[in-house]
C-alpha cells in the first residue's frame, strides 16, 4: 500500500517537472529559428513533388493547406503558446502543491 502510493506521489512530482523541462527545451531551440520563414512557392514545395507522383494522396490542395498552416505557425505563435503552457504548468503544479500542504496540514490536527 505504502508503494502504491509513494508511486502516485513520485509521479505528480516528477511529471510535471519534465514537461516543464521539456518545454523550457522547446523554447531554447525556438530562440534558433529565423524570424520569418522562408516562402514556399508550389514548385519548391515538399509536397509538390509527391503529387506528381501519387496524385491520389496528395491534392494540391492539401499543398496549399500545408503553406497556410507554415505561414499561420511562426516563431512568435509557438514562443507565445509555450511560454503560456509553462506559465500554466507550473502555476497549476504551485496552486496543487499548495492545496495538497494545507489538506494534510489540516487534517493531522484532526
Amino acid at each position: 500500500y505504502t508503494f502504491q502510493y509513494s508511486s502516485v506521489v513520485v509521479l505528480q512530482i516528477l511529471t510535471p517537472a519534465l514537461v516543464v523541462l521539456q518545454l523550457c527545451l522547446l523554447l531554447l531551440s525556438l530562440q534558433n529559428l529565423p524570424d520569418e520563414m522562408p516562402s514556399l512557392s508550389p514548385a519548391h514545395s515538399i509536397l509538390a513533388g509527391v503529387t506528381d507522383i501519387i496524385p491520389d494522396v496528395v491534392s494540391p490542395s492539401d499543398v496549399t493547406v500545408f503553406q497556410g498552416m507554415r505561414a499561420m505557425l511562426t516563431k512568435n505563435f509557438l514562443t507565445s503558446v509555450t511560454s503560456y503552457l509553462v506559465w500554466w504548468i507550473v502555476s497549476v503544479n504551485a496552486g496543487v502543491s499548495l492545496f495538497s500542504t494545507c489538506y494534510h496540514h489540516v487534517s493531522e490536527q484532526v
